[in-house]
C-alpha cells in the first residue's frame, strides 16, 4: 500500500510540475502580500480558481471516502473579500481558458492534488501576509 501511495504521489508531482511552476512564478512576480491591491488580485484569482476547481476536490473526497472538510477554501476566500469590502474581479487573473468542469478521473485527481497542495503552501504564506498586510488593512494578528 505504501509503495502504491508513493507512486501515485510521485506521478502527480511529476504531472503537475509545470502548472505548479507557473503558479509559483506568477506569485513571486506579483508579490500578493506586498500591497492591498496585490492582495485583492490574489483573492480574486483564488476565488476564480477555486470556483472552477472546487468540484474536483469534492469529487476526490467522495471517491476516496474522505471526511467532509470544514470550510472550503472558496468559502474562506469569499469571507476575506467580504471582510475587506471587495468583490471578485470580472477578469480572473489566475484562471486560464484551459480550466473546464467535468474532466476525466485523472484530471479530477490532478486538479485536487494541485489545489490541496496550494492550501498547504498557503499555510506557509500566512505569517508573511500578516506581517506585511496587517498594518495596511488594520487586521489584527
Amino acid at each position: 500500500m505504501k509503495t502504491t501511495q508513493t507512486n501515485v504521489r510521485q506521478r502527480l508531482k511529476i504531472e503537475t510540475a509545470q502548472p505548479h511552476k507557473r503558479l509559483d512564478d506568477m506569485m513571486s512576480a506579483r508579490g500578493p502580500f506586498d500591497s492591498a491591491e496585490n492582495y485583492h488580485w490574489y483573492l480574486c484569482g483564488m476565488h476564480a480558481l477555486y470556483r472552477h476547481c472546487e468540484s474536483s476536490i469534492t469529487w476526490v473526497q467522495q471517491q476516496a471516502n474522505l471526511p467532509e472538510r470544514g470550510n472550503s477554501v472558496l468559502d474562506l476566500v469569499r469571507r476575506d473579500l467580504a471582510t475587506l469590502n471587495l468583490e471578485p474581479l470580472a477578469d480572473a487573473p489566475l484562471v486560464s481558458h484551459e480550466i473546464k468542469p467535468d474532466q476525466d478521473a485523472a484530471t479530477q485527481w490532478a486538479r485536487a492534488y494541485v489545489m490541496e497542495g496550494s492550501s498547504v503552501g498557503a499555510s506557509f504564506m500566512v505569517g508573511g501576509a500578516k506581517k506585511k498586510l496587517a498594518p495596511r488593512l488594520a487586521v489584527t494578528t
